[in-house]
Order: C-alpha cells, then sequence, then structure tokens
C-alpha cells in the first residue's frame, strides 16, 4: 500500500502544491502544509485578496448570465414548426403573450426561491476550485 500511495503521489503533488499556492491567498488553512496542524497560527493574506478576488468574479459572471431588468431566456415556437400547432398570425400574437408571460413567471419563482444567491454561490465555489 505505501508503495501504490508513493507511485500514486507523483501524480498528485504538482496538483496540491498549485492548490495550496492558491489557498495561501485565500484561506491558507484549507489546505495546510505537511507540517502544519490544528494548532497551527495561520496568517491570512493582507485585506483578504484572494477571496475579495473571487467574490468579485462570481458577482460579475451573475450580472453576465443573468442580467438585470432582462429575462436570461426567450421562449419561442420556431415559424417552421408553428403550423403543427395550427396557429395563424391573430394566434401568433396571443400565442407570443403567453410565452412572455411565462417567462416573467419564471423569473419570478427564481427571484422567490432565491436561486440566485444560490447560483452566486456556485460561482464563487467553482472560481475557488479553479484558481
Amino acid at each position: 500500500m505505501a508503495n501504490l500511495f508513493l507511485r500514486l503521489s507523483a501524480e498528485w503533488k504538482p496538483y496540491l502544491s498549485r492548490d495550496r499556492l492558491c489557498a495561501n491567498l485565500t484561506i491558507p488553512s484549507l489546505l495546510p502544509k505537511a507540517v502544519e496542524n490544528n494548532t497551527t497560527n495561520f496568517k491570512f493574506p493582507h485585506d483578504g485578496f484572494g477571496v475579495r478576488a473571487i467574490k468579485q468574479l462570481a458577482a460579475k459572471l451573475l450580472l453576465v448570465f443573468f442580467p438585470p431588468n432582462r429575462t436570461f431566456m426567450r421562449i419561442t415556437i420556431d415559424p417552421k414548426h408553428s403550423h403543427n400547432f395550427g396557429v395563424n398570425t391573430e394566434g401568433k400574437g396571443q400565442l407570443d403573450i403567453t410565452l412572455a408571460q411565462t417567462e416573467k413567471l419564471v423569473w419570478r419563482s427564481i427571484e422567490q426561491w432565491g436561486l440566485l444567491a444560490a447560483l452566486f454561490e456556485g460561482y464563487e465555489a467553482a472560481a475557488h476550485y479553479r484558481q
């Protein structure tokens, strides 16, 4: 078992050292060095530079994917398939209004359930992980 550990450690050591460098910029206690333990007093970076950068990146991603005052999706029916529904030009206008109402309902549900906050935290975690 020890031989297997030593053989495989050559593969994951570069990743671990890169992750430790990133953790030193954000939260050093996430990936301590082998000589550090629960009694170690970790020195946190000046002003939490890495944490602020991650929060800013997550906020920008949220604004890009979910811009304010605009829906992030548009529900439409492809014109070549609209004949399958038997929709004429007058009915198409009513269908577009109904689909727009559905878009607003979905957006309202996302806001009520607080999914944007969860998405922000997800982007934040993803940005921290990919550092």
